[in-house]
């Protein structure tokens, strides 16, 4: 038993009035995202900008790193008590933690 298809290859059917596709602006890009806000600039690649000059230590890079984590993020809204005692974990861990200091020496921070 042979099952047929619906037949062969046809004509395609010719369109009446077709209007040209509309494309999407800026204002169809605003409803998604919402206004334009400037962004602010890099924090991070400024730092690595800073370090790389050699405008800054790697130990001072650090604490600006530091810094940043500590200023943003979750850790901004945590309670002073709470923020120093993670201030404090983070600085020991960065002056003593082995994995972090071979990372340190590969890139030649140290």
């Amino acid at each position: 038993m042979k099952i047929k298809g619906p037949g062969g290859p046809t004509e395609p059917q010719a369109v009446e009035d077709a209007s040209p596709a509309k494309v999407a602006g800026e204002k169809f890009v605003e409803k998604l995202s919402g206004p334009k806000v400037a962004r602010p600039a890099d924090p991070i690649g400024a730092i690595a900008s800073e370090l790389k000059a050699g405008t800054l230590t790697p130990t001072q890079a650090a604490e600006k790193m530091l810094d940043l984590v500590m200023s943003q993020g979750p850790a901004a809204s945590l309670p002073d008590s709470l923020r120093a005692n993670l201030r404090a974990e983070l600085t020991e861990l960065l002056q003593n933690d082995p994995n972090l200091a071979t990372r340190a020496k590969r890139a030649r921070l140290v």
